[in-house]
Parts: C-alpha cells; sequence; structure tokens
C-alpha cells in the first residue's frame, strides 16, 4: 500500500472516547478524523481540508462532555459540535498547543500546554477551557524554560491531580521528568523518570481511573519502547514490559484491573494494571488501543489483518472488524453548504486510490449521510454560512484555522527530535 500524499502511510492513531454519550467515538488518522455517532456502525469521514491540513503529524483529539470534539494540530486547537466544520478559539490564534486532555471530574473542563517561539526560544504554560473548548485561560505561571512539555493528562478519580511529562534540556542531559500538580496546575513537583537521559523521551500512557497515586509511561528507546509505572505519583517507578519494537498503543479497563499495549512486533499484551500477569493475546500489530464498556478497540493495518479498527470482547482474543477503507467510502455525514460537505469530496478522490479502494470516487457531490450526523451540533454555534469552495481551499478549509507565526518550525523541530507521539493518546474510560 503506498503511502498517502502527505507522505504517511495509511494508519489510524488514536481512539477518543464521549464520556457522556457511548455511542460516540472518534478516530485520528492519517487521512483525518472518522466520527462514529451509533457505537461504531459506521462513520462520517472529516477530511484533512477542513483540519488545515496537518501533514505528518498526529491530530490530538479529546471528545468533551457536549459532545463537542477537540483536535490540537499543527495549525492551531479546533473545535466542532458537529465535524462538519471546525473553528479555532480567538484566544489561541497564532498559538501552538502541544497536547490536551479532559478533566473527568468536571467534564466540560479541558487543560492543555501551549508552546510559543521567540527567536529559537521555546516556551510553555498551561491551558484550560471550562467551556467544551470555547475560551480558554491560561493557568498559572509560565513553565521553567528548561522544560519541553510532551505530554499532558489529568487523573480521573481527582480532577485537581494534574500531570506532565517533559524534557529536560542539555544541562540536564536531555532527559524526562514528570510534574505533579495537586492543585489543578498552578505549582508542579518534579520526578526523574528512571533511564531517559540522551533524549529517550518519555510520555504518559494513562492514569488509573480509580487511584490518582498510579499512572504509566511509555519511554521511547532505539531498541524499543520501555513502559514504566508509579504507584505513588512518581516518586517511585517500576518498570513493566520492554518492548522489542516501538509500542504505538496503550489502554487500561474501565474499572482499572488491566492493562493492554502493543506494537508492530510484539502483538498485544495483556494484563493486570499492577503489571503482573502480562500475556501476549494477539498477533495482530496495533497502531493505536482504547477501551470502554463495549470492549477493547484496536487500530491496525487493513492489508494485514483486515480491519483499521476493530473490537474485542475478550481481551484481544479475538476482533471483529468495525471499520475499514471500503466501508468508510468517502461519506461525510456533512450537509453539502458546509466545508466537510464541499471540501471532503474532492479529497476521497485523490485519497481512495491511495488507500486501496475506488469505493466512491466517482461520485462528485457530497453525501448528505444519515440524518442523525447531518442535524448534529445544533447547539453554542452559529449555523455555518455557505462560502464559496475556492474561499475555503485558500483559507486552508475555511474554518477559522489559526495558523501560528514560527509554529510550523516548533513542530518540525519536535518531529525531528521524536517528540510528537505516535498514538499520541490511546484511549482509557
Amino acid at each position: 500500500m503506498p503511502a498517502l500524499a502527505n507522505g504517511r502511510y495509511p494508519a489510524a492513531s488514536q481512539i477518543a472516547f464521549d464520556r457522556v454519550d457511548p455511542n460516540h467515538l472518534v478516530v485520528s488518522a492519517t487521512i483525518g478524523l472518522l466520527e462514529s455517532r451509533d457505537r461504531g456502525k459506521t462513520f462520517g469521514w472529516r477530511c484533512e481540508s477542513i483540519l488545515g491540513s496537518p501533514g505528518n503529524q498526529d491530530v490530538l483529539v479529546v471528545v468533551t462532555a457536549n459532545g463537542s470534539t477537540l483536535a490540537a494540530t499543527p495549525s492551531g486547537l479546533l473545535r466542532s459540535t458537529d465535524g462538519c466544520t471546525f473553528a479555532s478559539a480567538p484566544e489561541l490564534t497564532g498559538e501552538t498547543v502541544r497536547d490536551i486532555a479532559q478533566n473527568r471530574s468536571l467534564p466540560h473542563q479541558v487543560v492543555g500546554v501551549e508552546l510559543a517561539s521567540d527567536n529559537g526560544k521555546v516556551s510553555s504554560r498551561l491551558l484550560r477551557s471550562d467551556d467544551d473548548g470555547q475560551s480558554w485561560s491560561a493557568i498559572g505561571a509560565a513553565l521553567p524554560g528548561d522544560l519541553l512539555p510532551l505530554t499532558i493528562d489529568v487523573a480521573p478519580s481527582d480532577g485537581a491531580r494534574v500531570y506532565l511529562s517533559a524534557r529536560l534540556g542539555a544541562a540536564g542531559d536531555f532527559a524526562s521528568v514528570l510534574l505533579r500538580s495537586t492543585d489543578g496546575g498552578l505549582t508542579f513537583e518534579s520526578s526523574d523518570i528512571p533511564e531517559t537521559s540522551g533524549s529517550r523521551t518519555a510520555y504518559i500512557a494513562a492514569v488509573h481511573p480509580l487511584d490518582p497515586d498510579r499512572l504509566y509511561v511509555r519511554v521511547y528507546d532505539t531498541s524499543g519502547t520501555r513502559i514504566w509505572s508509579t504507584s505513588d505519583a512518581g516518586r517511585t517507578f517500576q518498570k513493566v514490559f520492554a518492548a522489542t519494537d516501538q509500542l504505538y498503543g496503550f489502554a487500561i479497563s474501565p474499572d482499572g484491573a488491566q492493562i493492554a499495549f502493543g506494537g508492530p512486533s510484539d502483538g498485544i499484551w495483556v494484563g493486570s494494571s499492577d503489571g503482573t500477569g502480562l500475556m501476549r493475546r494477539s498477533d495482530i500489530a496495533p497502531t493505536c488501543l482504547g477501551w470502554s464498556a463495549d470492549g477493547l478497540y484496536a487500530c491496525a493495518d487493513p492489508k494485514q489483518v483486515g480491519f483499521l479498527l476493530g473490537r474485542s470482547g475478550d481481551t484481544a482474543s479475538t476482533f471483529e472488524t468495525l471499520l475499514t477503507f471500503d466501508s468508510l467510502c468517502g461519506q461525510t455525514g456533512c450537509a453539502p453548504e458546509t466545508p466537510g460537505g464541499m471540501l471532503c469530496p474532492d479529497d476521497w478522490q485523490r485519497v481512495a486510490p491511495v488507500v486501496g479502494t475506488t469505493c466512491g470516487t466517482d461520485a462528485g457531490i457530497a453525501d448528505s449521510g444519515p440524518a442523525h450526523l447531518a442535524d448534529a451540533g445544533q447547539g453554542d454555534e452559529p449555523a455555518p454560512l455557505t462560502p464559496d469552495v475556492s474561499t475555503l481551499r485558500a483559507s486552508g478549509g475555511g474554518c477559522e484555522i489559526a495558523r501560528p507565526g514560527g509554529g510550523g518550525i516548533i513542530w518540525s523541530v519536535l518531529a525531528l527530535l521524536g517528540l510528537r507521539r505516535r498514538a499520541p493518546r490511546s484511549a482509557v474510560t
């Protein structure tokens, strides 16, 4: 299977679940976002053109309590209530958001990490939205200048417990640290993460759903990912697993009893959340994992296993197919006058042959899609106008997308350093 025009092999990298509506989930992929509102039976396609053409970077996704989709891209932080029109928050115009995470204790609240560049120096600060991503404000003071934030997360059982992984500078041998806050991100304490010197970068994989002191980090190493866990909020760490290659998926069961992780050479492993009893349950090479009450979800290469997204009810022993490129067929579920309805059909003519399907390539017009998708999002955003398609193309999608000055340089540097997460947030429910 050839690569896409953005240079990336067709794949999915994240599953984001709606914490309020179990029928709603969003998958981030190299071709855009894939959204389902019927528990994975059908999906609408959110093409790259309405996301600002993120190129070779993963799009980080959070689904908020009112069903909005927040997407952190190199072009800015975008928000949509219907998947067809994406807009950026005015406060973040010209800014780059490194990572975002939902506060499950306050489900309308989302926190993020903002990066800025000034004469080659990168500075960062925490952000918070209390209204599902519509407006944002800074939390506390700027982070220390010797820290480059990598990931952020909030303990599901304690909304005041915020964790941040970050990389030190040359003085700290580029090692990674875990920052812990007990006051919602106003202040932090720092702990060293073992075996991370020399740019072995550490990313938060998950925080336990019931125990705010227990979390897991994935440490990138050229010889293979290492998984570390802590049961005392980062004061001490225990190595859980040493992979033979990179691990792109991690998930924890909703009851917190089990963890699952996997990658191209290691398959899928499942075991107790304390790191004991780990067993290889499948040879499927996941590009992302997610766990909800409906089962364990896995993203994979359709050419190898027959599905882009599958779901297991027996902890990875078997998977049912939920999504393939053929079944997607370029359908958006967007009304023809929306940006998604106007731009995505043309995008599909380019994408379909690359992902190995001819389905929908001769349609030429937008599919209005199921009523439950086309009519969604009649809430707190005004109805979109009907702009000219050429205007949409020229503006990167016509969705008020913020293109940060110098932001592209920051993201390019992060990609070159291997700091942009592959499978950035394997969802946990």
